[in-house]
């Protein structure tokens, strides 16, 4: 009872489950202006198409199909009933709600159609792949009712950006063959994140060899066959928390990747294991319970209930490297919602119908308001502002923004100093950041230009097309799937000054190097696919993938290409004091590379990294005979009933042990990284 309360607890942080405020003009017409009642018991299906339809093309050929306009269909709180599958076309489209279980979409129950197993439909279905951009699902959520056994959740694809975030997917009588299904051809880049899914088959299933999905806090339950099942793709997977008797993770066929990083896979029972793997697999911080063993990769199975760091095949070196990973702390990404619509500023200018506009932005930045809002269109503006410290919040509601002629779009200073984050969301495209203060900066949702000062602060990415991104001071960027397709670049990624770059998911498009770490600085990358579908000349091929310079990075990702000529020969080449060495892409069987350690880690243990107070959030309080690594930088509140704790620096080594007597402060690990594990007796 203990460890369901505190699950539960988790689950409700994580995804702030309450009613979120939006104003009445973020759209048009809410979906209950197009008819739908909202009420439990009338069919909203027709209405609801309704809403998708209008403005919008009906089959390819017409203008817009593939849309740079567009579309957000918003669902204030109610349940929704439908007897049919919803969907639409063209790219660009959100799907709005009030938060989990405030916005609910359901399927009847005994729907025609939704009743064969072997043939099975979707409630939501997003359109086709490959150019499927920024399709988006927020806060609501999807119940499949009852006898309904062929029925999946949400059949989701989005590429380049899109999130299905905050939702919840349930079964009411636990039947129905998926939860959330990724199986259609080339799902992604795309992110899962603060997703609950209860009952079906299969909890989350993908396929498909390109273009990799990036899940974030994930919770599973009930499911029949197994947790998550993978064929080809490649998965990066954080906080992914498994309650059942089958498998948790499944990745079927040899092509595949998984990457897990701080998951919770337990209830297990049986000959099961945890994990079982045909493919390529690297796991890091995973906790078992249960089950037979925690891996069953191939030959071999591990059968500890907790693994540290494992990877199924070689882990490549150039120098003196360990073969672990950089292991870079970890900070999750600032999110912000006013419920109090008093405190929201619209934005009204220059919307693309040229009428007058009713707000300067200097009148809207200065307002007093914490959140700046657009709502959902296609803008012409050509404007720059700074953004004061007591703006908090800019979204745009997937607003794209186009510069008039000669001009600039929107431009956004960041000048001022805060302790609170400047979050700046879903704008397709059209907006250029200028990060000149200490403040931390997040960008999420959509395609934006970052331009850095000299000292700025912290920087997070989430879900962001960025062509490129120079980090030139000492600093931490934190980023979840990231899409770079810029035109012949020396690099996407310049990591040069000092800083700590963190990468869980990145997928790339094109010829030209992908990141540069040089002078001391560190980068992890965990997860994503290189994909440059086009042919490199003579030169192109000279120029290496990753160049690690007199610094310390790590890397684990795939890739793909069909062009002759068009994949990278020298996937890593690594310099330490004028040595050169390079890691072929020959040399390497199949189209994944495992994990690439290139780092001195005595010197890594000789910087002196800087102590900023923040802990990840699993809760005060553990449940009795487990334990868990909590990442921390200077100190954590004792959880209750812990006897003692060990200490580790960033490469992994012990350098504390002792009791947990008090509260663990700044005193017991002055001016270090560190990650605590705790153990309960």
């Amino acid at each position: 009872m203990q460890r369901s309360l505190l699950v539960i607890w988790l689950f409700l942080c994580l995804v702030e489950a309450k009613v979120l405020n939006f104003p009445d003009d973020i759209v048009a017409k809410s979906v209950k202006e197009y008819g739908a009642k909202g009420d439990g018991q009338t069919d909203d299906f027709d209405s609801i198409m309704t809403a998708l339809a209008d403005n919008r093309p009906v089959k390819i050929g017409q203008p817009d199909y593939y849309s740079s306009r567009p579309k957000l269909v918003y669902f204030p709180k109610g349940v929704y009933v439908t007897g049919k599958s919803i969907n639409w076309h063209g790219c660009a489209v959100t799907l709005q709600g009030q938060g989990i279980g405030e916005t609910i979409i359901k399927l009847k129950d005994n729907a025609a159609g939704f009743d064969n197993v072997h043939n099975p439909r979707a409630v939501i279905v997003t359109p086709n792949g490959n150019q499927s951009f920024r399709e988006n699902i927020h806060d609501l959520t999807i119940n499949t009712g009852s006898n309904n056994p062929g029925a999946i959740g949400i059949d989701y694809i989005s590429n380049n950006s899109g999130t299905l975030k905050d939702v919840a997917i349930i079964s009411e009588d636990g039947d129905g063959a998926i939860g959330l299904a990724m199986t259609r051809l080339w799902p992604g880049p795309c992110l899962v994140k603060n997703v609950t899914i209860d009952g079906f088959g299969y909890g989350i299933k993908t396929g498909e060899t390109e273009y990799s999905i990036v899940l974030e806090h994930i919770i599973l339950r009930n499911q029949k066959i197994c947790g998550i099942h993978n064929s080809e793709n490649i998965l990066t997977m954080r906080r992914i928390r498994s309650e059942n008797a089958v498998p948790a993770c499944v990745n079927a066929d040899a092509g595949g990747l998984l990457s897990l990083v701080d998951c919770e896979f337990i209830n297990g029972s049986g000959p099961n294991f945890a994990i079982e793997n045909s493919g390529s697999l690297f796991a890091r911080n995973v906790i078992t319970a249960g089950y037979r063993g925690a891996i069953k990769s191939g030959d071999r199975e591990i059968s500890r209930d907790t693994l540290e760091e494992f990877v199924t095949d070689t882990a490549y070196t150039l120098f003196d490297s360990p073969a672990r990973t950089l292991n870079l702390p970890i900070a999750e990404t600032p999110s912000f919602h006013d419920n109090n619509l008093n405190n929201w500023a619209k934005h009204t200018v220059r919307p693309q119908d040229g009428s007058t506009p009713t707000t300067t932005f200097k009148e809207l930045f200065t307002s007093g308001k914490s959140t700046i809002y657009s709502p959902a269109s296609l803008y012409l503006m050509n404007h720059e502002v700074e953004v004061p410290a007591h703006v908090k919040r800019v979204i745009g509601f997937n607003s794209v923004v186009h510069g008039i002629p000669n001009g600039v779009g929107l431009t956004l200073q960041v000048n001022d100093n805060s302790s609170d984050p400047l979050i700046i969301e879903r704008y397709g495209y059209g907006v250029t950041v200028k990060h000149n203060s200490k403040r931390t900066v997040v960008l999420k949702h959509g395609g934006y230009d970052y331009m850095a000062g000299d000292k700025p602060g912290d920087l997070f990415l989430e879900d962001a097309m960025v062509d490129e991104l120079k980090i030139d001071s000492r600093r931490n960027v934190w980023i979840r799937s990231v899409n770079s397709e810029p035109a012949n670049p020396d690099f996407r990624i310049y990591n040069r000054g000092g800083g700590a770059v963190w990468i869980f998911g990145i997928k790339t498009e094109g010829k030209g190097g992908v990141i540069t770490t040089e002078n001391g600085s560190m980068t992890e990358v965990l997860g994503g696919l290189l994909y440059p579908s086009t042919a490199f000349s003579s030169g192109d091929l000279e120029k290496p993938a990753f160049l690690v310079k007199n610094a310390h990075a790590s890397f684990s990702l795939g890739w793909s290409t069909y062009t002759s000529d068009g994949m990278y020969t020298r996937l890593v080449r690594e310099t330490r004091q004028g040595l050169s060495r390079t890691l072929e892409v020959d040399s390497i069987s199949g189209r994944i590379l495992p994990l690439f350690a290139g780092y001195d880690s005595l010197e890594l243990d000789q910087m002196q990294q800087p102590v900023r107070r923040w802990v990840h959030a699993w809760g005060n309080t553990l449940p009795q005979s487990s334990q868990r690594f909590l990442h921390i930088e200077g100190f954590a509140a004792r959880p209750t009933g812990s006897k003692y704790a060990e200490w580790f620096d960033i490469r992994g080594r012990r350098v504390g042990l002792g009791n947990v007597t008090e509260e663990i402060t700044d005193a017991l690990i002055p001016n270090r990284v560190c990650r605590i594990l705790i153990r309960v007796q």
